[in-house]
């Protein structure tokens, strides 16, 4: 459907899971993700999807005004290599000097 309405590129995300997805679209973007994201799906399993695809200050939006809970996997912004230090505080707890 989304190609009907113009997008250029469209992945499919099986069963819910988007990390394959991730890493295809950090493919395409030469390993450093989308400028934009968008998720229009309304499956509450992908309401934060696009936190995934997109690049370190790119724009994530989600579009399908799902009114459920959402709880934002932080595990979906890492990506090997790529993960910020403020990440790693946020996730490990670690704050101090190195």
């Amino acid at each position: 459907m989304a190609s009907t309405f113009g997008a250029t590129t469209c992945i499919h995300v099986a069963d819910g899971t988007i990390h394959d997805a991730v890493l295809q679209v950090r493919a395409m973007c030469g390993g450093r993700g989308a400028d934009y994201a968008f998720e229009c799906t309304g499956v509450p399993q992908l309401a934060m999807a696009p936190l995934a695809f997109v690049r370190d200050a790119g724009t994530a939006v989600q579009v399908s005004g799902n009114e459920t809970t959402a709880m934002v996997d932080l595990r979906l912004l890492l990506v090997p290599g790529t993960v910020p230090a403020a990440m790693v505080i946020l996730l490990h707890g670690v704050c101090g000097s190195h």
